[in-house]
């Protein structure tokens, strides 16, 4: 097993059935639905293994998307190193005439090790256009900082594709940042597939740290 910092949980469940609820009346020939209910207690545990820690984010490419009238440039990152991390830093996007076209502040959740993601950026007051544009990325996380620049394109079926469906009743919170683009919400931690549990779930977080 690899040094560092590592992320599970303890799954307890009480494997009799608590409860459930039918939509079908005696007597009834019209066809209905059962829901059964499950009772799971979660127990996330970290585990730190000796060896080197190391602080390490690689920036991979930006791909643009969205849909609903929002337009989203989606952050490809990766933590290589052995420890969890929370980046932060900046975005700032340009065209090919080296115009300022949008900026945001990046303020990352919970990274674990040797996962990735593709992190959600919103752009903010207008859709950018079809062309070509290069995006300049700071990321500081333990006392270390990763700079890159990425080239990336946004055709025009990607634009048609921003607006082919209904804009959300809400749109989404204002961003702290207000030059141009917003902070998605960040996606959840990647651990969180090990705690996908049924239809209705009793959860009990508690946090245990082994020393080194």
């Amino acid at each position: 097993m690899r040094p560092g910092q590592h992320l599970g949980g303890i799954v307890a469940e009480n494997t009799a059935v608590q409860g459930s609820t039918s939509t079908q009346r005696p007597g009834s020939r019209r066809g209905g639905f059962r829901i059964r209910i499950r009772q799971l207690t979660i127990v996330a545990v970290q585990v730190d293994l000796p060896g080197p820690q190391v602080a390490a984010i690689r920036i991979g490419g930006v791909t643009p998307g969205g849909s609903g009238g929002y337009q989203q440039l989606f952050l490809g990152l990766r933590n290589t190193g052995t420890v969890m991390t929370k980046p932060a830093g900046s975005l700032l996007v340009t065209d090919e005439r080296k115009q300022r076209v949008a900026r945001a502040a990046l303020r990352l959740d919970t990274f674990l090790p040797r996962t990735r993601i593709s992190y959600p950026v919103l752009v903010r007051r207008k859709v950018l256009p079809a062309g070509r544009y290069r995006a300049q990325l700071v990321l500081r996380y333990g006392g270390r900082q990763t700079r890159a620049t990425r080239w990336f394109t946004i055709g025009k079926v990607q634009v048609t594709q921003v607006y082919s469906a209904p804009r959300p009743a809400a749109a989404p919170p204002p961003a702290r940042d207000a030059s141009g683009i917003g902070t998605a919400l960040p996606w959840a931690l990647a651990a969180a597939g090990l705690l996908v549990g049924a239809a209705a779930v009793v959860v009990g977080w508690r946090s245990r740290r082994h020393p080194t």
